[in-house]
């Protein structure tokens, strides 16, 4: 891989820039990887006619925690299909990442609504062992807090709309209540749901976009609560996440569905 590795990346990065996918974080931070190394960068081709990227969060060496709608059109055990998602991970540029390993399975959530984000959660397996080190380090979930969370970070990598950006950004963003997240929302938000961000109008607050979806936001350096599922144009300083901890049980019996049928395939394999 070495060698290779930033070059391809440089290539998807420009490929994205082309199909003029939407603007970039309007974030605080640069960020350093070694702050946010749970940190990946989702490169996803699953349509014959639109290449996207989203974030990612490293659950274990083998998977990786996103959003559903990142994976929605990808068919990973239906070799009609021809579908790429590349994670890549270990820097905050872009442009310096090697090719980590490709995606070959993944299980989205059963009622994932896709036109209300209600179950915007997914997993996916990777093909090669995600070499864990300081730049690349697991996630911590739990189901439960001693202290209930009341703010956190984002870091993604936004696409730059008007110049090209391929660093990792990050914000800083207050817990939001639900009555404030109901208003937000314009009727009430779905469970497994809560808000994060600024309910006031202005360009300068930071903020996530939708090429951030699927990052994790992050209590206490490694705790993951949210995966970023969406905005409104209305408030757009304002972010709506999957509950991690409203997940808890899905994930970990996941994990293990996901863990087991891949292993079984490669003992088969060899």
């Amino acid at each position: 891989m070495v060698g290779i590795g930033p070059l391809f990346f440089l290539f998807l990065r420009i490929t994205l820039l082309k199909c003029e996918m939407e603007g970039r974080a309007v974030i605080e931070d640069v960020a350093k990887i070694t702050d946010f190394p749970h940190s990946v960068y989702l490169y996803v081709e699953c349509s014959t006619d639109k290449i996207w990227a989203c974030g990612a969060s490293i659950l274990n060496q083998w998977m990786i925690l996103t959003a559903a709608q990142c994976l929605v059109n990808c068919r990973f055990k239906n070799t009609k299909f021809n579908h790429t998602v590349i994670i890549g991970a270990g820097s905050e540029d872009i442009t310096e990442m090697e090719i980590i390993s490709t995606c070959i399975d993944a299980i989205l959530h059963e009622r994932f609504n896709k036109w209300v984000g209600e179950n915007d959660i997914a997993i996916a397996f990777v093909d090669k062992e995600i070499p864990l080190g300081d730049n690349m380090k697991k996630v911590l979930i739990t189901n439960t807090f001693e202290n209930k969370p009341l703010s956190g970070y984002v870091a993604g990598w936004g696409t730059t709309g008007d110049e090209e950006d391929d660093k990792l950004h990050s914000c800083f963003q207050k817990i939001r209540s639900m009555n404030a997240c109901n208003y937000a929302h314009y009727l009430y938000l779905p469970p497994g749901m809560f808000c994060a961000g600024d309910l006031l109008n202005a360009k300068n607050i930071p903020r996530t976009v939708p090429l951030d979806s699927g990052s994790a936001f992050i209590y206490k350096t490694f705790y993951q609560i949210g995966v970023v599922s969406y905005g409104t144009n209305k408030y757009p300083s304002l972010t709506f996440y999957t509950n991690v901890s409203y997940f808890y049980s899905w994930i970990n019996e996941n994990t293990k569905r996901l863990y087991c049928r891949n292993t079984a395939n490669k003992i088969k394999r060899n």
